[in-house]
C-alpha cells in the first residue's frame, strides 16, 4: 500500500512541474514583449501596439544617433536651458564643457535628463531639430507607431511608443558594438572637467537577472515603470521590453516572471510563436524575415514594391525568400 501511494504521488508531481512551466505568466504591467533576439520572432506578447509614454527608454535612440552623428572626443558645452532639466540629472552647469563620450554615459548611466539635452542640442542645433532626426531615424527602422518630441522621455502629449516599437528599437540599437558595451556596463570612472567622476549605473536589473546584458530603465508619472532589457543564456538571446508597471517592484517581479517563462519554453515558443518583428537594417539593406512579402517591406520602408522590384532586378517578385538580402531605398 505504501509503494502505491508514493507511486501515485510520483505521478501526479510530472505534470503538475509541467503544468508550471508551461503556464501562460500572468503580469500586472501594461504591456509587453519577449522577442528572440537573434530572429526577432515573437514569443510572448501583451498590448503590444498600444500607444504609451516610453520615460528615459527613450534614450535608447537619443544615444543611438548620438554615436551616429558625432566623435567621442569632441566637446558639448553646456546650455542654460540644459541646465535647468527637471528629474533625473548629472548636475550640469551652464557653459560647462563635457566631451560627447562622457555626456553620453551621463546620460545613459544617470539617465541624465539635463544630459540629454545638452547632447540634443549639440547633434541637432536644439531640441527640436534633435527630434526630427529622431523621428526620420524610428521611421526609417520601421516604427511606425512612435512620435518623438524630446531626447529624455518626459511625458508630452505627441510623444509616444509601443512596447512592439521600442523592441525593435532594442534590436537595433544592440547592432551597435559601441552601444551594446555602454548598456551592459554598471560602472565607469570618468574625467568630468579638473575632475574624475563615478558614474553608477541605476539599471539595476543588470545584477537582478541571471544573464542580463542590458539596457535601460524608465520612469515618469504617466508611463509607468517601463524596462528594456536584453538577456543571454547559453546560446539564447531575449529581448523584454515592459511598459507601464505600478511600482518598481512589480516592473523587477513582471520582468523575471516573463523571461523566465520565455526561457524555460523557448524553442516551444520559438516553433508555435508570433511573426518576427520587422529588423531593417541600418546599411539599405533589409533581409527577409519569414513570411515576409515585398508588401510588408514596401511599408516597412514607405516606398513602392515597384521601387523594390527595380532596384533589386526581381523578374518574380513572388518568389522572395527567408533571409534573402533586398537593397532599399
Amino acid at each position: 500500500m505504501l509503494k502505491l501511494m508514493i507511486f501515485l504521488l510520483l505521478c501526479l508531481s510530472v505534470p503538475i512541474s509541467a503544468q508550471q512551466s508551461s503556464s501562460q505568466p500572468v503580469i500586472q504591467s501594461r504591456a509587453a514583449i519577449v522577442v528572440d533576439g537573434e530572429t526577432g520572432r515573437v514569443l510572448w506578447a501583451k498590448n503590444v501596439h498600444d500607444r504609451r509614454s516610453p520615460a528615459s527608454l527613450t534614450k535608447m535612440l537619443s544615444a543611438l544617433l548620438v554615436l551616429k552623428n558625432s566623435g567621442g572626443q569632441e566637446l558639448v558645452t553646456v546650455s542654460r536651458q540644459a541646465s535647468r532639466m527637471t528629474g533625473s540629472s548629472v548636475g550640469l552647469l551652464p557653459d560647462e564643457r563635457v566631451s560627447v563620450q562622457n555626456m553620453l554615459l551621463g546620460m545613459f548611466y544617470r539617465s541624465g535628463n539635463d544630459a540629454a539635452v545638452a547632447l540634443a542640442e549639440h547633434v541637432g542645433g536644439s531640441v527640436e531639430g534633435f527630434a526630427r532626426l529622431m523621428n526620420a531615424k524610428a521611421q526609417s527602422v520601421g516604427m511606425t507607431n512612435s512620435r518623438f518630441a524630446n531626447p529624455h522621455g518626459l511625458d508630452e502629449a505627441k510623444h509616444y511608443s509601443t512596447a512592439y516599437d521600442l523592441a525593435l528599437l532594442t534590436r537595433v540599437v544592440l547592432q551597435n558594438p559601441s552601444f551594446a558595451q555602454m548598456a551592459r556596463g554598471n560602472y565607469v570612472k570618468v574625467r568630468w572637467g579638473d575632475e574624475m567622476r563615478d558614474l553608477w549605473n541605476i539599471n539595476s536589473f543588470l545584477w537582478r537577472y541571471n544573464g542580463a546584458t542590458g539596457v535601460k530603465t524608465g520612469y515618469t508619472s504617466r508611463a509607468g515603470y517601463c524596462l528594456a532589457a536584453s538577456t543571454q543564456q547559453g546560446n539564447t538571446t531575449l529581448i523584454l521590453v515592459l511598459l507601464g508597471a505600478q511600482t518598481s517592484n512589480q516592473r523587477w517581479n513582471d520582468a523575471i516572471r516573463v523571461l523566465d517563462y520565455a526561457f524555460a519554453n523557448y524553442q516551444v515558443l520559438k516553433d508555435e510563436g508570433m511573426p518576427a518583428i520587422a529588423s531593417p537594417s541600418e546599411d539599405g539593406v533589409h533581409v527577409v524575415e519569414a513570411g515576409e512579402t515585398l508588401w510588408d517591406i514596401a511599408q516597412l520602408y514607405d516606398c513602392s514594391i515597384n521601387t523594390i522590384v527595380e532596384i533589386n532586378g526581381l523578374r518574380d517578385p513572388n518568389l522572395i525568400r527567408s533571409g534573402q538580402a533586398l537593397q532599399v531605398p
